[in-house]
């Protein structure tokens, strides 16, 4: 289960989301031989962060298996659920942005834990107007105007003079 970033765009002319993979160019896809198409995947390639979250949380699979690098566990599954929300509020980030309730190498304490458990499961269940709301109303997943940056230990400024 390595970490790897997948996006999904609707459709309006097949009226349905389609997932991509713009990672897997002509190149790799002759290489790696995936499968699938990449340029409409089915959705059982990659678990999405939510899933992978609620499975370990139930006790039905291993946070170690769930990771890229030496980078693996729990907290890895719970930052990606956090960066996934805020993509789905526009606001897209690196991998490595930190920010809010996320932690590195530490698992997220219980009130975390449970608030990554309502995400997990508005995100699954598509419910765009909980999202929205949960991320809204929550400073730990909300982007703040500043992040940390993990490769190098600094802060970022996402904003300059209030602007994107």
């Amino acid at each position: 289960m390595v970490d790897h970033w997948v996006t999904e765009y609707f459709s309006a002319h097949e009226n349905r989301w389609v997932r991509i993979d713009a990672q897997l160019d002509d190149l790799q896809q002759e290489l790696l031989e995936p499968g699938f198409d990449a340029s409409d995947m089915p959705t059982d390639p990659f678990l999405p962060a939510g899933d992978a979250w609620q499975a370990c949380r139930r006790g039905g699979d291993d946070p170690d298996r769930f990771g890229i690098f030496d980078m693996w566990g729990l907290w890895f599954i719970f930052s990606n659920v956090i960066r996934d929300c805020a993509a789905l509020n526009k606001m897209e980030l690196l991998p490595w942005d930190s920010w809010g309730a996320m932690a590195f190498r530490q698992d997220p304490d219980h009130h975390a834990a449970d608030l990554i458990d309502v995400v997990a499961s508005a995100i699954a269940s598509g419910d765009l107007s909980s999202i929205l709301g949960l991320y809204a109303d929550n400073q730990l997943i909300a982007v703040p105007s500043t992040v940390f940056d993990g490769r190098f230990g600094e802060s970022c400024d996402l904003f300059d003079n209030g602007n994107a």
